[in-house]
């Protein structure tokens, strides 16, 4: 029975009773009024025994003959010797776990005061040591040292806010510090890194260019090293980057080389020998002060007279397999057939001029862009800038406007725009579509420079494909440049033809020399005739035991292989 109800009876019986002294409750109101449910879980395990002498009652715990002080409902004793005794009893750790559930509104309060106390630990910085500020820290560095930022990142406004709102917590170091304590430390760490794959090779290539940059006035020397592991991964590391303050001199230059192969252990110092000797009347270092040259396998640098002369202090065999960088030797070739044809430099320089303007006035670009799409082309084309270091994008230029040339026409003839700028002239326009099909050719040769991963020992074959391929392409009106082109590609690659497959073509590509080709090496001597047989079977595209990249490492391997026995028979 619902207690108001009990109440509501038991207060008009009272009445009656006021009212009449000989009313008297009937069995049914005694047990309404007088026996209440007992609430807690806690009288389902105990009993409440009869009052003492004292007067009190106390609780006998049903499990065992333990009693307890039962005061005005209060019952925290027995309450603790259930949470601890009898937890075989399955009901008892059902009713009573051994860590109570927090109630709703203590829970509140800690929550309440666990928010406040990590305000104010928020407020705080954080320890230059904490893993999360380590982390940070060496990331900025390692974003200043690889992207050629200055250190002045810390100062700087924008940064700091972005941080702020990344991570409260961190503090900027000034660039003192970074200068003299963070830098160092992450050079260590990357040399220490760089040792574990280069203290094991046997030797590799070098690439070095002379370099600045727009942050500062001075200009760097670099000496990256080259390497294929025993399991045909492709290394490069950057092991030489000094301010070059002197005169670009070849003997500067290769001072500096020596400096770096000593230091990283390439090369070791000869005692009692000389260092420098006077050579033609000029001081120049002494090569047999020095060993361990045969690490040294090859040195790639541009075309530059200095650095190309500095590579003439190398051994004789390592300066056969010293060639310029590919790269760099076709953009010459190009330069050389382009300002060949007075009608080929006019050519370029009207497009030029014309992509400059679209790229420059906006209602010019929304017109092309518009143009295009009232013929239904969803995503509309804009014209392409020529980066003049680069001849490709030369070609790509010509390339995005022969297809663009009915927008571009329209464009020109527009009367708002007729004024403002040229396009091509009819020829101009068949001598730019003869002169894409003119460089295809030697586009794909510039590609084969840039692979990452470079392709090991495949320059040579891709410079007699492209010769081939320039030699029968036909042209209309371009026959002075393609004939100084071919002038061009055959004195300035005369030094590629007749190498060996493994050379180094450029700065981007590896040789596969050392202990994988080379022939003193025991590997290159069990390389017979049943062995590539053995690995032409297992390469079988009918084979499908090998994953497929790992089948094409093969491939490549067993084809310069042939290529090798084929140059040296």
């Amino acid at each position: 029975m619902a207690l108001w109800r009990v109440f509501l009876r038991y207060s008009s019986h009272f009445s009656m009773a006021q009212n009449d002294p000989n009313f008297l409750l009937s069995e049914e109101d005694e047990e309404v009024v007088f026996v209440q449910k007992k609430k807690s879980k806690v009288h389902d395990h105990c009993t409440v025994t009869n009052p003492d002498p004292a007067g009190k009652k106390k609780l006998q715990c049903n499990y065992c003959p333990k009693t307890y002080t039962y005061t005005d409902g209060n019952m925290p004793s027995i309450l603790q010797h259930f949470r601890t005794a009898h937890r075989d009893i399955p009901a008892l750790v059902h009713d009573f776990p051994a860590t109570p559930a927090k109630s709703a509104a203590k829970q509140k309060r800690e929550n309440a005061q666990a928010s406040v106390v990590e305000s104010v630990e928020n407020m705080k910085t954080m320890h230059p040591e904490h893993r999360v500020a380590k982390k940070i820290t060496d990331c900025l560095s390692d974003y200043c040292s690889l992207n050629n930022r200055t250190l002045d990142m810390v100062n700087d406004v924008g940064l700091i806010r972005v941080m702020a709102a990344a991570n409260p917590r961190y503090q900027f170091y000034s660039r003192t510090h970074m200068t003299k304590k963070i830098l160092p430390m992450r050079y260590a760490a990357a040399v220490r890194s760089m040792r574990t794959v280069i203290d094991v090779q046997p030797g590799g290539w070098f690439t070095s260019d002379l370099w600045s940059t727009e942050n500062s006035p001075d200009e760097f020397l670099a000496l990256n090293f080259h390497c294929l592991d025993d399991h045909f991964k492709y290394w490069m590391f950057t092991v030489g980057l000094q301010a070059f303050d002197d005169r670009k001199t070849a003997t500067a230059i290769f001072s500096e080389w020596v400096k770096t192969w000593i230091e990283w252990g390439f090369l070791a110092i000869n005692h009692g020998v000389p260092v420098t000797i006077l050579h033609n009347g000029t001081e120049v270092v002494n090569k047999a002060a020095y060993s361990g040259w045969e690490r040294i396998y090859g040195v790639v640098c541009d075309n530059g007279p200095n650095i190309q002369a500095s590579c003439d202090f190398l051994f004789q065999e390592t300066l056969d397999d010293s060639p310029p960088c590919l790269a760099h030797t076709v953009q010459l070739v190009v330069e050389d057939s382009i300002d060949a044809q007075r009608a080929v430099i006019d050519l370029m320089a009207v497009g030029r001029n014309f992509v400059n303007f679209i790229n420059k006035s906006k209602p010019a670009k929304n017109f092309l862009l518009n143009c295009q799409r009232e013929q239904g082309i969803q995503v509309p084309l804009t014209v392409v800038r020529c980066v003049e270091p680069r001849w490709d994008s030369e070609l790509a230029m010509l390339e995005r406007l022969v297809k663009l040339k009915p927008y571009a026409r329209e464009l020109a003839e527009h009367a708002d725009f007729h004024n403002k700028c040229t396009l091509f002239t009819p020829n101009q326009w068949n001598l730019a579509g003869g002169l894409i099909t003119l460089l295809s050719p030697v586009r794909v040769l510039t590609k084969f420079t840039q692979e990452r991963p470079p392709r090991p020992g495949f320059a040579g074959f891709e410079i007699a494909r492209c010769e081939h391929e320039l030699s029968t392409v036909p042209v209309n009106g371009l026959g002075t440049t393609k004939q100084t082109m071919l002038n061009a590609y055959s004195t300035r690659l005369t030094e590629y033809k007749g190498s060996k497959p493994y050379f180094m073509a450029s700065l981007l590509d590896i040789n596969m020399k050392g202990c994988h080709l080379h022939l003193q090496s025991q590997f290159f001597n069990l390389l017979n005739k049943q062995v590539l047989q053995q690995l032409g079977t297992l390469l079988s595209y009918n084979n499908y035991s090998l994953k497929t990249k790992k089948r094409r490492r093969l491939l490549m391997f067993l084809w310069t292989m042939q290529c090798w026995k084929l140059s040296v028979s």
